[in-house]
């Protein structure tokens, strides 16, 4: 649920919504202008890497996006897309700008989807009485051509290449996505126009279903429906019954049917004027919904008799919508519900819709039953919550009046769906499947809002009867969140109060009460059960009264026949008994608190530290019902609670359950600071100061605290923490000196336990003293005397006393009151920056000895010496780190950020996000000071060994270099979190009808706006907390980006304190400790994320150094001049070229009997698993690499370098580095074939590649050789191709089975292009005809010797050992080399699959028995094609050989000779099916007939002497023959083929506006 009045409820200072559309106008701008310049430019004058330059705009446009829906100006929303579509349309050489281009177009068209489609609602969002003219009027058209132009170019039939195919897998998936977002912008004639191009290939599923199936895909993508309405009827439901015959053509297939349903399951639903009739094809629909569940029937298991698997080549264009049946089907039956009242034939075909769903829920009725359990309960919830879910969505979406002209589901035929759909929801409340279990609670109570008399008893009875039952307390649970989650719907309906009966206050009063006994630690389920109904029942009512109070009701309040004081105790006194019950002692916590404090993903002002329970996890009730219970309550009752909540906080010690206790305290300083302060907060604090005052520094003979009181000490800090955080300033200010007392003494004990402790307390005031202050009673309410006064309260009533829960546009709903930090809290916020942040900096060199020459870290007493100097002066260190962290942990991004924008070049029109968390502080060259100090200090830190202080260094550098980062993970878990809550509480749109039922003036304004989802308000102020942060973080992250300069390009662009700090980092990446490690790659990756280019720059080069493990040049120093400059890059690629062109021989300095050898070779494994966790994690570097020509080499050059690393972890972790570089694998651009730089590198790799340079590391020989097949130029680069061409067919020569597979590879995928892509390269058919004469004799030996396949089954059979387990063991362990020629291969794989578009499991069982390898057959087949003479010449002795033997021995008992007469089947095929037997003059015989008499004698020998067991494999072999010859008479036309003849006009490119 997207909530549109988070912009409007943010603070006034905060943002301002005009300047904010001002700065994505000029975003917007800046990119169209960029883009038109290049549009300017003919292609063949612009560079290759000239699109690269619109990359810096895309993610600061992604962030606007991001933080707005709907108030940029809808002109500067269309410029965005017709830019974006653009630069789609114009980079399809470039993967990466394509990809990233597609995904935000999609953005942009999914998030404004309804300001460019609006269609019949006017501005309020009503329905009209009468229908609008141009009601189908676009804001946007598309043209649909163009886009399935390109989709088809790049997917359909491109030409073959060995490139990355997880970037290819991103491009489909985005340009997929951005059509399925554009396809509404389609004219509503595109559904005609798409089915005649497309029609007759999807109607010729009979006989070709590869092709078939594909156009499927694309019509079922493509096809516009949203404005199916405006077609002409007749047409239309020609059209619709065209495609169920269609449908229909290939039964028992779930991809097909998935694929149809998905299509005419959108237009139901678009189909807002029932234009389609639907009476004539329910019997084919529903025949289809019932098919698609695989249940058992009787004693049969749950598989279908016959399914038929889609076609390769379509599950790898259209896997993700092959699936969705239960969705899909389940939605048309919702939009088959619909008819306009005056249309008698569509009410018609709702009562047989409505008849045949009954009779559908019949059949699979017994399925819901408690008792039974299986795979197909996942189905049925599937299907049971889209039903009502669609069901829902459409009641409330047609609101209070449907116009005649709008078709809408009637009164009548709502109550027959809940009255079919009841039943089954009531089965499955309590099935074994949580999941099913779950469904249908929810389905329960969104029923209630439709028809509460038929729902809401089965509830109620439900509930008492579980409540009461000794024997049915496993129901208890479900019964519970069942009952909760209609508390609003029984309210809503004014349940009870027109009859005698109870009342729905009664019934809550009734529930409220007998429910305090689950609250239970011994029943984790049902405890979380009955919070969800207190919290839903206190966010229902914002007033409470008790029995009698009249003067409350008069206000409003609702009257609740209990004692509201005795209940509100008894309720917080069960709380306190189970966080009692819960403690796990401090045992526990002791052992918890030996760890540090936190790093920078887990650092948090306002976090909670150890001790979690089931009360803190994510999607727990506990924090709101908690707030909820000291704010809804009278606000004398409340206040007590508090006092009784702070004075167990204060004098009970339960450190197991830390996090529970501080939420409770959270919510009691939140709603009443002054009684908690008073009760709670100070009391704790006076006893904090007593027991640390003995163990601090500065008292004489102190001691370090015991286990006991360490863990004791640091609950009673974070219970502090959390009272500090949860107020605002104005009422931590009278205390701050108190509270500073606290932090100093706790910084000051040798404990570094207590210090984190102290440090995150620090944290919270300094947060405190600048943020933004709100909560869930703070009311910007006129007249509002006090937080959660009277008239306060009154605002958030809604009918019948019942609390006016939040829409999406806070419709009625009061604004939240924002409390702003006063000047005091500000001057305390730069005293503590000052005193905390820049006062420790002198102390922490002066204990790392930085700047004493011959001491530092060899003096004795130092911080990284031992004894007990050392030991106190590391702990000294440690209190200096924590007291840094501290601050700038609690200001985050308020602390003012480095001064980017002082270049010249930035000045321009901002165009980052607006927003922070609270007011800046700091001086200018705050941070500055901070990172010229930790710089200085990173060399000292690097040399130690104590983890937990380097890990403290890095949480401050980090804190300090990605401003933004920590509130953008902080926000993400937020949102995750309230998301889980909101959809367990929110309220249906169709809730007005409950209004209208009831009457009165709920129902006049419910009938007067439009219907929409509800929300509490708590979980409404949640998600503005969360768009707080988000918004901060964004802004900091990008502050730096103007119009002029969207990103800081260059290295020499940052400030050099920065750019030295970030490179100082960089180094703990790469420690010996993997700990270190592990705290220093967030930050790298946060780093290079926040500066892609001159960051990732500058560190890169660390990195690669560490992979070659050489030391990096003089260039590559921080504070050299030209830093990050060609020269430097230059210089880098030199060494590493050096690097990896060295001997085998090269010195290691390891040695088994040498301590320091031993110390030497775990700090190079460090740098190595450093580096290659580095390059997993950061995408910038990857990025950067296949971009950057010279990098590009230097990290080739690196990887085989890496060969002088030996231990088994590091090669390890390099194999998996040398698969996720094979598989992101793309050239520069910028490196084309015909450059000298490539003419060297490509010189350099094949000497690498070639099997003598590298014969005693043959894994990086497979390696190099992979490489160059990557490298590659396609055939058309006559020259540049040459040298590889030459080195595949050396390989042919080698004892290396996968170099060998390798060559085979290349060859085949050179002749493809030649062949099939009429690439000519006569060169290279010279160059395979010579070979062919003179090694030819290689080609059947090499088919003979790669059946691995055949090896792998044969040695799995039982008579063999292993059998199917050593099969699986075999896949699930495949070694380095099968792995990456995995990679490799699925680049090409559909070049060997056959038959064309075969599923896997549909393939010949002598393709998978290993007895018939594709890929041989076709190998000989191109090498025949373009050498019939010389291949016939050089295949000959071998398949008479073959033939020979066949009919000399009838059983073939050993592999090898299976491999011999499989490989002879293989070559005939080949030979066959390029027709070379019968073609003019091949051979050196008297004429054609010669060899035709041997190559059909040899066949005709093996066809009449084969084994039974290679039948399969001679068989395939004619079936193979046979179609390459039919394909040479009339080759198969592919999809790209059909849709552009005969010659269509070139798709324009869109021009900008």
């Amino acid at each position: 649920m997207v909530l549109y009045h988070q912009q409007p409820w943010l603070p006034p200072q905060y943002i301002s919504i005009d300047e904010e559309a001002n700065r994505f106008q000029a975003c917007v701008h800046a990119l169209r202008d960029h883009v038109a310049v290049l549009n300017a430019t003919p292609r063949t004058n612009q560079e290759p890497i000239a699109w690269q330059g619109v990359l810096q705009w895309i993610p600061i446009l992604n962030n606007l996006l991001d933080v707005q829906e709907n108030a940029y100006r809808l002109e500067d929303v269309l410029t965005s897309i017709h830019v974006l579509q653009c630069i789609v349309f114009n980079t399809s050489d470039d993967i990466e700008i394509q990809a990233r281009a597609a995904q935000a177009l999609a953005s942009v068209l999914h998030a404004h989807k309804h300001r460019l489609s609006r269609r019949f609602r006017d501005e309020d969002g009503m329905l009209p009485a009468e229908e609008p003219q141009n009601s189908d009027v676009l804001q946007l058209c598309l043209d649909w051509r163009p886009w399935l132009d390109l989709l088809l170019s790049l997917m359909d039939d491109p030409p073959p290449c060995v490139e990355g195919f997880v970037l290819s897998a991103v491009r489909q998936q985005s340009l997929l996505k951005v059509v399925a977002s554009a396809r509404r912008y389609f004219a509503p004639d595109a559904a005609f126009e798409i089915w005649r191009l497309l029609g007759p290939s999807v109607e010729s599923v009979g006989y070709d279903q590869a092709r078939a199936y594909d156009a499927l895909g694309w019509v079922s993508l493509f096809t516009p429906t949203f404005c199916i309405s405006s077609c002409e009827p007749a047409a239309l439901n020609q059209l619709v019954g065209t495609w169920i015959e269609g449908w229909k053509r290939m039964p028992n297939s779930p991809p097909w049917n998935a694929l149809w349903l998905g299509l005419l399951s959108r237009a139901a639903k678009h189909d807002y004027k029932g234009a389609i009739d639907w009476g004539p094809h329910l019997d084919v629909l529903f025949t289809n919904f019932i098919g698609a569940f695989d249940v058992p029937v009787g004693a049969a298991t749950s598989m279908q008799a016959t399914t038929r698997s889609a076609p390769a080549k379509a599950v790898m264009h259209h896997n993700q919508n092959m699936s969705g049946l239960h969705t899909n089907g389940a939605a048309m039956v919702a939009s088959l519900l619909r008819a306009r009242p005056e249309d008698q034939r569509a009410r018609h075909s709702v009562q047989q819709t409505l008849e045949r769903l009954r009779h559908m829920a019949s059949l699979i009725d017994n399925y819901f039953h408690p008792s039974n359990s299986g795979k197909w309960c996942r189905e049925l919830s599937t299907w049971t919550r889209s039903l009502v879910e669609n069901f829902m969505r459409q009641v409330g979406k047609q609101g209070a009046n449907p116009p005649p002209w709008f078709a809408s589901i009637e009164p009548t035929t709502m109550t027959a769906f809940v009255a079919c759909m009841t039943p089954l929801a009531a089965r499955g409340q309590f099935s074994k499947d949580d999941i099913l279990s779950l469904t249908c609670v929810k389905a329960l109570s969104s029923l209630a809002y439709v028809a509460p008399s038929a729902v809401l008893p089965l509830v109620i009875t439900r509930f008492r009867t579980a409540v009461e039952s000794q024997t049915a307390t496993h129901q208890l649970a479900a019964t519970i969140t069942c009952f909760s989650k209609c508390i609003r719907p029984i309210l809503l309906s004014g349940w009870g109060m027109d009859s005698d009966g109870e009342s729905g206050v009664q019934l809550l009063a009734e529930a409220l009460m007998v429910l305090l006994p689950g609250i239970d630690a011994n029943d984790e389920q049902k405890t979380m059960a009955v919070m969800q109904l207190y919290t839903t029942a206190l966010s229902s009512l914002p007033m409470l009264a008790q029995a009698g109070d009249e003067e409350a009701t008069a206000r409003g309040a609702v009257c609740l026949p209990l004692y509201l004081e005795e209940w509100g105790e008894e309720v917080l006194g069960r709380v306190l008994a189970l966080l009692s019950g819960l403690d796990s002692g401090l045992g526990h916590r002791a052992d918890a608190a030996a760890g540090r404090g936190g790093s920078v993903s887990s650092h948090a002002a306002g976090g909670v530290g150890g001790g979690g329970s089931f009360l803190t996890a994510p999607g727990s009730f506990f924090p709101h019902l908690a707030s909820l219970l000291f704010s809804r309550l009278p606000p004398e009752s409340g206040a007590a609670l508090a006092k009784r909540a702070a004075r167990f906080a204060a004098s009970e010690l339960l450190p197991g359950v830390e996090q529970a206790m501080g939420v409770l305290l959270h919510a009691a300083v939140e709603h009443h600071p002054e009684v908690t302060w008073k009760e709670g907060v100070l009391p704790l604090m006076l006893r904090v100061i007593t027991e640390l005052r003995p163990h601090a520094a500065s008292t004489p003979g102190h001691a370090p605290p015991s286990p006991s009181l360490e863990a004791t000490l640091c609950y009673q800090l974070g219970l502090l923490r959390q009272g500090v955080f949860a107020g605002a300033a104005q009422a931590m200010l009278p205390h701050a000196q108190q509270l500073m007392e606290v932090v100093d003494a706790a910084l000051a004990v040798p404990s570094r336990p207590v210090q984190n402790a102290g440090s995150a307390l620090l944290s919270s005031i300094c947060c405190v003293c600048v943020r933004y202050y709100t909560h869930l009673d703070l009311l910007d309410s006129p007249g509002q005397d006090g937080v959660g006064s009277t008239h306060a309260r009154q605002s958030l009533l809604g009918p019948h006393g019942i609390e006016q829960w939040v829409d999406k546009f806070a419709t009625d709903c009061p604004r939240p009151k924002w409390l702003l930090p006063p000047p005091e809290a500000l001057s305390l916020a730069q005293q503590l920056i000052d005193s905390h942040l820049l006062a420790p900096l002198p102390r922490l060199l002066e204990l790392l000895d930085v700047g004493s020459p011959g001491q530092g870290q060899q003096r004795a007493g130092g911080a990284n010496g031992g004894g007990d100097g050392g030991h106190r002066q590391r702990m000294q260190l440690h209190g200096e780190l924590v007291k840094m962290k501290g601050v700038i942990g609690g200001l985050l991004s308020t602390l003012r950020d480095f001064d980017f924008l002082g270049h010249a070049s930035l000045a321009g029109t901002p165009i980052s996000v607006m927003g922070n968390t609270g007011v800046l502080v700091g001086q200018p060259g705050t941070r500055g000071c901070v990172a010229e100090a930790l710089s200085a200090a990173a060399p000292a830190m690097l040399g130690m060994s104590d983890s937990e202080c380097i890990g403290e260094f890095l949480v401050i550098g980090g804190l300090l270099a990605s401003a933004g980062s920590l509130e953008h993970t902080g926000s993400l878990a937020m949102a995750s979190d309230t998301s889980k809550l909101m959809s367990k509480v929110e309220q249906p749109a169709a809730a007005g009808l409950l209004l209208l039922q009831r009457g009165g003036a709920a129902a006049e304004a419910a009938k007067g706006r439009p219907w929409r989802k509800q929300v509490p308000r708590w979980a409404a102020v949640s998600m503005l907390d969360q768009t707080l942060a988000k918004r901060g973080a964004l802004s900091s992250f990008r502050s730096f980006s103007t119009a002029s300069m969207p990103e800081l390009t260059s290295p020499s662009m940052l400030p050099p304190s920065y750019r030295t700090l970030v490179t100082e980092l960089c180094k703990f990446s790469t420690h010996s400790l993997s700990t270190v490690r592990m705290e220093a790659l967030p930050i790298v990756d946060s780093i290079t994320k926040r500066f892609p280019q001159s960051i990732a720059r500058t560190c890169l080069p660390h990195f690669l150094c560490a992979l070659a493990d050489v030391p990096p040049p003089p260039e590559l120093a921080p504070h050299a001049s030209d830093a990050g400059s060609a020269r430097a890059e230059a210089a880098l690629l030199e060494v590493l070229e050096n690097a990896a062109a060295a001997e085998e021989g090269r010195p290691e300095a390891t040695a088994a009997d040498s301590t320091a050898a031993e110390g030497s070779q775990v700090e190079k494994d460090g740098r190595v698993l450093g580096a290659c966790a580095a390059f997993s994690a950061c995408m910038a570097f990857w990025r950067l690499i296949f971009r950057d020509p010279t990098l590009f080499a230097s990290a080739l050059h690196a990887l085989m370098a890496s060969r002088t690393h030996t231990s088994t972890q590091a090669q390890g972790t390099l194999s998996n580095l040398m698969l996720a570089f094979s598989s992101r694998f793309i050239k520069p651009l910028a490196l084309t074939p015909q450059s000298p730089a490539f003419a060297k590198l490509a010189r350099q790799m094949l000497h690498l590649a070639h099997p003598d340079t590298l014969r005693t590391n043959w894994r990086y020989s497979l390696s190099a050789n992979v490489v160059c097949l990557m490298l590659m130029p396609a055939p058309s680069c006559t020259q540049e191709v040459m040298p590889f061409a030459r080195h595949a067919l050396a390989l042919f020569g080698s004892g290396m089975l996968q170099l060998r597979q390798l060559a085979a590879g290349t060859l085949s995928l050179l002749l493809t292009r030649v062949v099939d892509f009429k690439e000519a390269n006569p060169q290279l058919v010279a160059e395979v005809s010579a070979w062919l004469l003179s090694s030819g004799s290689s080609v059947a030996d090499h088919l003979a010797a790669d059946h691995t396949k055949l090896e792998a089954i044969e040695a799995s059979q039982d008579k063999r050992g292993g059998g199917l387990a050593a099969m699986q063991a075999r896949y699930l362990n495949m070694t380095h080399d099968e792995l990456i020629l995995k990679v490799v291969a699925a680049s090409i794989d559909r070049l060997q699959r056959w038959p064309e578009g075969g599923h896997a499991d549909l393939q010949p069982q002598a393709v998978r028995a290993g007895l018939f390898v594709v890929r041989h057959a076709r190998l000989v087949a191109l090498l025949a094609t373009v050498a019939p003479q010389e291949t016939l010449r050089a295949l000959q002795p071998s398949l008479e050989q073959a033939a020979s033997n066949a009919s000399s021995q009838q059983v073939v008992a050993y592999t090898s000779e299976k491999a011999v007469q499989a490989a002879a089947a293989e070559a005939t095929a080949g030979l066959l099916a390029a027709g070379t037997p019968w073609m003019s003059g091949a051979g050196t015989g008297s004429g054609p007939a010669d060899h035709e008499h041997w190559v059909v004698r040899a066949t005709a020998v093996q066809l009449q002497t084969m084994s039974l067991e290679l039948s399969e494999s001679w068989s395939l072999a004619i079936r193979f023959s046979v179609h390459g010859l039919v394909a040479m008479v009339r080759p198969a036309p592919t999809l790209s083929h059909i849709t552009h003849a005969p010659a269509p006009v070139p798709s324009p490119t869109p021009t900008l506006p």
